[in-house]
């Protein structure tokens, strides 16, 4: 699969989940932990000989950190409007 393909796959289903609304996406936050589980077990199955080798890293710099910081922002921007939707649904005597 190309690049491409796996972009224009992604926003499908990324729209095919959007038209399905917050019961859905509840439902499938609630259970992709799952997922990630069986795909955690199945890197560290393929990989688990090598994790007890060092790896060699070099000295953090700038453009590295910057990244990081980047990558982090870019997990958590997206979800902050989310979540403001989402509260907007609570019913006033929820307990907080």
């Amino acid at each position: 699969m190309t690049i491409k393909v796996g972009i224009v796959l992604t926003a499908l289903i990324g729209l095919f989940v959007s038209f399905c609304g917050y019961r859905a996406l509840h439902i499938f936050n609630k259970y992709s932990w799952f997922v990630t589980l069986v795909c955690i077990v199945i890197a560290v199955g393929c990989g688990g000989q090598h994790l007890n080798e060092p790896v060699f890293m070099e000295a953090a710099t700038a453009p590295m950190i910057l990244t990081y910081g980047c990558l982090i922002v870019g997990f958590m921007l997206p979800f902050n409007g989310i979540i403001s939707d989402f509260a907007v649904y609570y019913v006033p005597d929820a307990p907080t």
